[in-house]
């Protein structure tokens, strides 16, 4: 009975026997770590793919085949089980990064087993000190790290270039808690007129108070740069019928 192997590649050539060393599940992890610096982009690419390529190889080839390591590595979803995943804990700071954000882009249901809500907190501070805190934490499946990058955002009153359409996603967040941590933000930065965005907030405050929540609402209310409009709209839901 043949051994179990990958796809072999059809590719003909001087690259071809690498390739299909490359290919093969039964390469030993010495010869695929060799494999991995090969001058051939379709070899390397193809030691991304293979299940028996050591941790730390795929660690280092993921800057250029992460998305080939998600979609067609099957490790992946071995790594849970197999106690693998504590490894991408010991990975470069700005490797880990890039990890994050391709799993939140391709199979963010594979996120909470690979990197811890811990991790994930370190590398939202590691984008703060370097500036480069990116919108893909918007979309973390997880509302605690919503609700902390919405605290780094709003804390140094819009430092970063962040799109005012990542704001309005978190305005619209389907977590209740995330939307009332929203709120809260705002009522505690209270006059934001001087902030140069001042108008993406503005436009939040709306999107917030359009779910109608009491809670939400109570907090807007505090807040002394809302619109008139809203103003006038939050004042008339505070009012009580009078007695007759």
């Amino acid at each position: 009975m043949k051994s179990p192997s990958l796809p072999r590649p059809r590719k003909k050539g001087p690259g071809a026997k690498l390739l299909r060393e490359a290919a093969h599940i039964e390469t030993p992890a010495d010869r695929l770590s060799e494999l991995s610096r090969s001058p051939h982009k379709s070899v390397r690419e193809t030691v991304a793919k293979n299940p028996n390529t050591p941790i730390k190889v795929l660690l280092a080839l993921w800057r250029t085949h992460g998305k080939v390591i998600i979609k067609d590595n099957p490790v992946l979803t071995l790594w849970e089980f197999s106690g693998a995943s504590e490894s991408l804990r010991d990975a470069k700071t700005n490797t880990l990064s890039l990890i994050y954000s391709d799993l939140i882009k391709e199979a963010p249901e594979q996120l909470e087993s690979l990197i811890s809500i811990k991790t994930r907190l370190r590398l939202l501070d590691w984008g703060e000190r370097t500036r480069d805190i990116g919108e893909v934490f918007a979309r973390d499946p997880s509302p605690i790290i919503r609700k902390a990058f919405l605290d780094r955002l709003l804390k140094n009153r819009f430092a970063w270039t962040t799109p005012g359409s990542v704001l309005f996603e978190l305005a619209r967040d389907p977590d209740v808690s995330v939307r009332l941590h929203f709120a809260e933000k705002l009522k505690l930065i209270g006059d934001w007129s001087e902030i140069p965005d001042a108008g993406i907030l503005n436009r939040c405050a709306l999107v917030l108070a359009s779910h109608n929540d009491p809670a939400i609402q109570t907090r807007l209310r505090k807040c002394k740069s809302l619109p008139s409009i809203l103003k006038k709209r939050l004042a008339t839901k505070n009012r009580t019928p009078s007695l007759q």
